[in-house]
């Protein structure tokens, strides 16, 4: 299983019909229902109940949605946070400084303890 499977899984939970999954996603039906019973056969587990084109998802769907939306999460996190450190725009600043003497050095480092977050 990987992010992408965990995105179309997250988007049929929350669609509740593969038409309309498949719709969001940009993507035709067979591929995404492809996908879903590609899933259900890696985890040995039923993901969905099938109520006519009504999807509703089973105790092990509901877990494993719980998971998926903290894990895409946490990656969409990571995406962020290394761009925005490759950009300097987040990171750790050091300073070493002998003497804080220099009247100018507050001032000037008070910059880079200013929050950018959202």
């Amino acid at each position: 299983m990987d992010i992408r499977q965990l995105r179309y899984f997250i988007a049929l939970a929350e669609e509740r019909q593969v038409t309309s999954a498949a719709m969001k996603l940009h993507m035709s039906q067979p591929p995404l229902s492809q996908q879903l019973k590609l899933m259900e056969t890696e985890l040995g587990v039923q993901l969905f109940h099938r109520n006519g084109r009504q999807l509703e998802l089973t105790a092990s769907g509901r877990t494993l949605y719980e998971h998926a939306l903290t894990i895409t999460r946490l990656m969409d996190e990571a995406k962020a946070e290394t761009r925005e450190s490759g950009l300097g725009i987040r990171g750790k600043l050091s300073i070493g400084v002998n003497t804080l003497s220099d009247s100018r050095l507050p001032a000037r480092s008070a910059c880079f303890g200013k929050s950018t977050r959202r």
